[in-house]
């Protein structure tokens, strides 16, 4: 019975924090994560990581806003675009493509992304670094 509740669907919804597997960057905490995506500069090994927002599908965009964030899609729109323009910064990419955006994942050693653990175990050249949040 065990077994089988650990292979259950729910699994699936399981949202970790990647990075391409060559990358040096070996744990992030969820503080980290947040103020990452929230438009801090977050530093690992003494290098800049560079967040990537994937949009590939809803379940998992919904899931890092409302359980990481703590903060709608839309809330999280207009912060971006103030900060963008107080400051000046580039936005952070946003791929709706999951081949583009693993690409610009293993092109970047310093490059994460957020995806759900069943993407992430059947996607060839990355590494898990943190559990994001668990169902």
């Amino acid at each position: 019975m065990i077994f089988f509740a650990a292979q259950s669907p729910a699994m699936g919804t399981d949202l970790v924090l990647v990075a391409t597997a060559r990358s040096s960057i070996s744990l992030l905490t969820p503080e980290e994560v947040r103020r990452l995506y929230l438009g801090i500069p977050v530093e690992s090994g003494g290098q800049p990581v560079k967040p990537l927002i994937n949009s590939v599908d809803n379940l998992t965009r919904e899931i890092f806003m409302q359980e990481v964030l703590f903060m709608s899609m839309d809330a999280y729109q207009r912060q971006t675009l103030l900060r963008i323009h107080r400051t000046g910064a580039a936005p952070t990419p946003v791929y709706t493509d999951m081949p583009a955006l693993l690409e610009a994942l293993n092109a970047n050693p310093d490059a994460v992304t957020y995806m759900l653990r069943a993407t992430a175990a059947a996607s060839s050249g990355v590494k898990i670094i943190a559990e994001l949040w668990h169902n």
